[in-house]
């Protein structure tokens, strides 16, 4: 009977964990920080999963080099005049960033090209 106790009594707390946890994202919507704190917890969580194969310095690079990357696709959208999303890490595939439809090729290909052109530079 106790075993059930301990069960239902972990289950209370995960959902209130869940509310506040759902609270906490409605204030950072309401505080206009929801784009960073996306940001910087997917490049920790991207980090940390590449500190298991390259060891905490180098993985550190290689996420900033991503952002590096990732940034010159999203000053390549301003500069066209598009509303930018974030970059999102994703461990073990790189980032995206979930842009709109384009108006014609020539767009997509001044955004496209944004990316490796930062990076080079950056690198």
């Amino acid at each position: 009977m106790s075993e059930n106790k301990a069960k239902s009594s972990l289950g209370i707390v995960l959902l209130a964990m869940l509310a506040k946890s759902a609270k906490l994202l409605k204030l950072l919507k309401l505080l206009k920080v929801a784009k960073p704190f996306v940001l910087l917890v997917s490049m920790s969580i991207s980090a940390i999963a590449y500190a298991f194969l390259l060891g905490p310095w180098l993985s550190i690079l290689f996420v900033a080099l991503l952002l590096v990357h990732e940034m010159g696709h999203v000053i390549a959208m301003k500069l066209k005049g598009y509303d930018t999303p974030t970059p999102v890490f994703i461990p073990f595939l790189g980032a995206a960033i979930f842009a709109p439809k384009f108006e014609d090729r020539d767009t997509e290909a001044f955004v496209g090209y944004g990316g490796p052109l930062l990076g080079t530079m950056g690198g």
